[in-house]
């Protein structure tokens, strides 16, 4: 609970540095999560569904506030957790990328569901700036934290992991940057990948070679970007605006991805094993090939995922709704 307080009190802080207009909904002396009707709120957003408190839940905050939901992920597996839980269904509103997504959260639901709003992602409109940033060329390595027993089980860094830092460290010529997932080293200390100390060593080799980036602000590095590989699932959907290749590490077991995450990782590199792996980086890095890229671009086309401003379209959908 110690490494929670000082989470909350660092999320307070990050939030506040941005000039939002931030409030404690967790009183961290008396270890009590705060009632939101305190707030004289209108309009909640949610950004997950679960370990929600009882005092903040929707059958609460629907008594006095009209109730929102955009994930913090972009959704590209195949579960019920994202579309089937009674949270979805007392949603006031609830927000879906695209067309493909929602027509497949309405397929699969065990209830009618007439609350979805198609308008985008919020994390998409970072790529409507105009702002110019020079290409660093970072190769970004982004490990998730999904180990079996998982209801996920994308986590591959047991045959990948060491690798992927050896190869960094031959090729200075390459700039990496380490994005683990935040609970990557909790996950692996818990299911015996690696013991505490060894998983500390791990991440300090990579702060001694490559940018380590362990916070929110990572957008900017995508765009300085040449390459991304990872197992983590909603990375494989917010890197696809960038254009760039991803080597998309495989695990068999890990669950399946909705149409909407099939679209995008068919233009993906799907490595399943090490001897592939080495191929596709020696390819993509070394030999600078990109066979997938002109796939790539006419999927993104399509898809049509980064064109106007998602926070706008759900701005105009909520007055649209009240007026």
């Amino acid at each position: 609970f110690g490494k929670f307080y000082t989470s909350v009190s660092e999320n307070y802080e990050y939030f506040k540095s941005k000039g939002m207009n931030v409030e404690y909904a967790y009183d961290i002396e008396t270890k009590e999560y705060i009632g939101l009707d305190k707030f004289n709120i209108d309009i909640l957003f949610y950004q997950q569904p679960w370990a929600i408190a009882p005092n903040q839940n929707i059958s609460v905050t629907s008594e006095f506030a009209l109730t929102c939901y955009v994930p913090y992920f972009v959704a590209i597996t195949d579960s019920s957790i994202h579309y089937d839980q009674i949270f979805h269904r007392t949603l006031w509103q609830q927000y879906s990328i695209n067309e493909l997504v929602c027509n497949e959260y309405k397929r699969k639901s065990k209830y009618p569901l007439n609350n979805y709003q198609v308008v985008g992602h919020p994390k998409f409109d970072t790529y409507l700036s105009n702002e110019d940033i020079e290409n660093e060329g970072y190769i970004i390595y982004a490990p998730h934290h999904s180990f079996a027993p998982s209801h996920l089980n994308f986590a591959t860094f047991q045959w990948n992991g060491k690798y992927i830092l050896e190869y960094a460290k031959e090729h200075p010529e390459f700039k990496f940057v380490f994005k683990p997932h935040p609970q990557l080293k909790t996950r692996m200390i818990k299911r015996k990948i690696m013991s505490e100390k060894e998983v500390d060593n791990y991440f300090e080799e990579w702060k001694k070679i490559a940018v380590f980036c362990n916070d929110a602000d990572y957008y900017d590095l995508f765009k300085k970007s040449r390459l991304m590989i990872t197992d983590c699932s909603s990375f494989l959907g917010e890197y696809f605006p960038t254009k760039n290749p991803v080597i998309n590490l495989k695990n068999k077991n890990s669950i399946k991805f909705n149409p909407f995450g099939q679209a995008i990782t068919d233009c993906y590199y799907k490595v399943y094993d090490l001897k592939t792996l080495k191929s596709t980086m020696k390819m993509l890095l070394e030999d600078n090939l990109d066979p997938m890229k002109e796939q790539r671009l006419a999927r993104l086309k399509e898809l049509d995922i980064v064109n106007t401003s998602t926070a706008e379209r759900i701005l105009n959908v909520i007055k649209e709704s009240i007026s």
